[in-house]
């Protein structure tokens, strides 16, 4: 799963190398959690200023996601939780509850508690998006607009309002992550140009 950059002693026998072999091990786990932090930071901010280069490699990053809260569940670490939990919202529901099996055949799911956090953390994300939607979608134009411009803006407002939402192709709340903005997507779609005022 994660690829650390340590170096392999000849190691032939564990035998009479306990202290040896505990150094390492230690060693290994503190440059995994150095790792981890670094792709699971404790804030948002730093989390959204990770690029898509930075992440885990792995063809399918959402297995990686869901190691990433059962291992800081399983090592107490729960600084990673924050943004390994924020990183399992944007899974698919069914491949978020079936979980993924390892390259050792070992069934890796999140505990129910965690499925739980999740899905109210989902549902919290699509309230938020819902509410930004609905601010910066309003029916009415600015103060601004209502001084200069009314007539123009709100016709132009109405019709940006009523085109997508008015067809079965309309635009779609949140996609499979959240980095990437819907809004963004529909005004580039609708070839909105905002008022200047």
């Amino acid at each position: 799963m994660l690829q650390a950059k340590t170096c392999r002693p000849a190691v032939t026998s564990l035998e009479g190398r306990g202290d040896v072999t505990r150094s390492l091990l230690e060693q290994l786990v503190r440059q995994v959690a150095d790792y981890l932090t670094s792709q699971y930071p404790t804030t948002y901010e730093a989390y959204a200023a990770i690029t898509v280069e930075d992440h885990i490699p792995g063809s399918d990053p959402s297995i990686h996601h869901i190691a990433v809260v059962n291992l800081a569940t399983l090592s107490d670490t729960p600084s990673l939780l924050p943004s390994a939990l924020f990183a399992c919202c944007s899974i698919p529901p069914n491949r978020l509850v079936q979980g993924f099996e390892r390259e050792d055949g070992v069934q890796e799911q999140l505990s129910l508690d965690d499925l739980t956090r999740v899905l109210v953390g989902r549902a919290d994300l699509t309230k938020l998006d819902a509410e930004a939607a609905v601010a910066i979608f309003r029916p009415w134009p600015s103060p601004c607009c209502r001084e200069i411009q009314s007539k123009n803006c709100l016709e132009l407002l109405q019709t940006a309002l009523v085109k997508p939402f008015g067809s079965r192709n309309g635009p779609k709340s949140f996609g499979p992550s959240w980095e990437l903005s819907w809004v963004t997507d529909y005004v580039i779609d609708m070839n909105i140009l905002f008022c200047p005022a």
